[in-house]
């Protein structure tokens, strides 16, 4: 369900909460909102039509398919998951408390900031049924048949047998299950994950101000879960986490409104004047990115069992990979944020 509010609106799983500022709509209390597209996409055949602002659901039955495109779905508060070209799920259960989706075909990539205490998150291959328990970043493919998981564990039941996947390790999804095997660098950053990374950078983007927007004025008595916040500047949704900083297994930070203080009171105490703009915090820390506007963590996010270690974009990095990603999207479902280039789009079925 849509509606046109005049607010800035936070998501949870378990209410809509708003406060006065600036009119977009709002998403319903649901998983499977379709929050961003590339090229060619469709629900139950329907091609989604790109309208910023808009977002579209997936319910219950649905299948959600990409073509020639990419897309980013929102599930449970804190999980984002992220369609390669060619790929289809089916919504099984769009509910909060028991989200449960069937990878049907293609690669399906999904991040997991945090599960909270009254959400579930389920998903099915084939006769698997993958778990996921906590946080992480893992992979569904069809072709072939296998779960991948870079961060965090997963749980894979079939025919009554159970293997836990440990991060840095694949096993494969057709017929009986075997013992889980490492993955290289190689084998894992193709261009959904590039992608994937791109796209997880917007959003930590948005959050730096969506968090500072609670902080100041939104009501912290009133910020009592992790969940989903609208950004008018960056015409999208962010995850706002309840306390602490989330680092995202891509090595990009997302502010809680308890602590984005700290990280402006670090900016200010960081800026070196003399043209020399802001200055590094100190080695192995994160720092603050003029040119995207918020912190970049300088450590890896570790793939574990003697797998590997993958940096997060360097300050460089990010700031190119933003203005690379920004100029060529392929702009079926791209709509220009404000603030460092950050582009999002909605749909409208």
């Amino acid at each position: 369900m849509i509606r046109r509010l005049g607010f800035w609106a936070i998501l949870t799983g378990t209410s809509l909460a708003c406060s006065v500022a600036w009119a977009q709509s709002v998403i319903s209390a649901r998983s499977g909102t379709v929050h961003y597209i590339e090229g060619k996409t469709l629900v139950n055949g329907q091609e989604v039509e790109s309208k910023f602002g808009k977002f579209p659901e997936i319910k219950d039955s649905e299948v959600f398919r990409t073509e020639e495109g990419r897309a980013e779905v929102i599930l449970t508060p804190g999980v984002f998951l992220r369609l390669g070209e060619n790929s289809s799920v089916r919504m099984l259960s769009n509910r909060l408390t028991d989200t449960r989706m069937e990878v049907v075909g293609g690669s399906a990539l999904i991040e997991c900031a945090e599960l909270l205490k009254d959400n579930a998150l389920t998903f099915l291959f084939q006769d698997k049924t993958i778990l996921f328990h906590r946080k992480g970043l893992f992979r569904i493919d069809s072709d072939p048949a296998r779960l991948r998981v870079y961060n965090g564990e997963a749980v894979v039941v079939a025919q009554g047998a159970t293997a836990t996947v440990k991060e840095g390790r694949e096993i494969g999804l057709n017929g009986v299950l075997l013992a889980a095997q490492k993955f290289t660098k190689e084998q894992a950053e193709d261009s959904l994950y590039v992608w994937a990374k791109r796209r997880a950078g917007y959003l930590a983007m948005a959050n730096v101000s969506a968090a500072r927007k609670v902080q100041s004025g939104y009501g912290m008595n009133s910020w009592t879960s992790s969940g989903w916040f609208w950004n008018p500047y960056f015409g999208m949704f962010t995850y706002l986490p309840l306390r602490g900083i989330y680092t995202s297994p891509f090595g990009y930070q997302f502010w809680s409104p308890y602590s984005i203080a700290s990280f402006y009171a670090r900016s200010v105490r960081g800026y070196s004047g003399g043209g020399g703009g802001y200055s590094a915090l100190q080695s192995g820390a994160s720092g603050y990115n003029p040119s995207l506007g918020y912190s970049t963590a300088s450590r890896g996010a570790s793939y574990g069992g003697g797998g590997y270690s993958s940096a997060g974009m360097s300050s460089s990095a990010g700031s190119s990979a933003a203005a690379s990603s920004a100029g060529s999207s392929a702009g079926r479902g791209s709509s220009a944020g404000a603030g460092g280039g950050g582009t999002s789009s909605g749909g409208r079925r």
